[in-house]
């Protein structure tokens, strides 16, 4: 545990990476300069990859009474306030660790510094039913942590960073030469793309009887979706109407971002 202008913040010691990672909720309390950097990616511990495009420069709290100073990555963080790694590690110097004890020890300006952990309580993941279930069989406070099986919001669509703003002025002169030089192949589309000399055909075998498979159900809310994606598509230009005796049901995936992705099943016809 750390403070910030007597406010605790609770921080993680790994010597598993290399950087330091400050969560953006700590902006509010401190007076650090914030500069942008070129776009950085790392990989955290479960194996996804983050873009870093923020740095706090000199970066300073107490912890169990000493100051420190470092740089950090802004970087959200779903349980700590601030990570510090290899990078904070390798300005102590000497550290002697005790795991048993969670204690460790270094100098700071000849002054021996010894910080102790702080001993996590036995905590038990638990699904909604079991939840639901204990809520209502005890009549006890409960100290909840959600965790999300999608990414928090580091990794949503809403929250990519502009990558046009993390490059340099030469960089982004660059890029935009790029996109203006080949915009047919950038742009967003706007209906099929023109015949070729070989278009895709599904060539069934002779005798085959055309494949007519009924839509499935649907709950009201993915009808809704549904209906809202083919209207936009008829409009772009992408589908149109058909009389064909061939049908396939649709499917709805959701993504990551919670929002829903149109897929046909073409099973039968494979």
């Amino acid at each position: 545990m750390g403070t910030i202008k007597r406010k605790a913040i609770c921080i993680l010691i790994d010597s598993g990476s290399t950087h330091n990672f400050l969560d953006p909720s700590i902006l509010s309390l401190i007076e650090c300069e914030v500069e942008p950097i070129p776009l950085q990616h790392v990989t955290i511990a479960n194996g996804n990859k983050i873009s870093l495009t923020k740095k706090v420069r000199n970066f300073q709290w107490l912890m169990q009474g000493v100051r420190f100073t470092t740089d950090a990555f802004l970087m959200p963080l779903e349980s700590y306030h601030m990570v510090l790694e290899i990078q904070w590690l390798s300005e102590l110097g000497v550290v002697n660790w005790n795991f048993k004890n969670l204690k460790m020890e270094f100098k700071v300006n000849d002054k021996q510094i010894i910080l102790y952990g702080t001993r996590t309580p036995f905590l038990k993941m638990v699904n909604e039913k079991q939840l639901d279930k204990a809520m209502q069989n005890s009549p006890a406070a409960f100290y909840i942590c959600f965790h999300s099986s999608i990414l928090a919001a580091s990794n949503s669509a809403s929250s990519t960073p502009d990558l046009f703003h993390a490059l340099n002025s030469t960089q982004q002169g660059e890029l935009q030469s790029l996109l203006d030089n080949y915009l047919e192949v950038f742009s967003e589309p706007k209906g099929l793309p023109p015949h070729r000399a070989f278009d895709h055909r599904i060539i069934l075998k002779e005798g085959t009887d055309p494949i007519n498979v009924k839509p499935y159900r649907y709950p009201a809310l993915q009808k809704s979706a549904i209906e809202k994606l083919i209207a936009e598509m008829k409009d772009a230009g992408i589908i149109r109407d058909s009389a064909s005796p061939f049908s396939s049901p649709i499917v709805l995936i959701k993504k990551k971002d919670g929002s829903w992705r149109l897929c046909v099943d073409y099973k039968e016809l494979n």
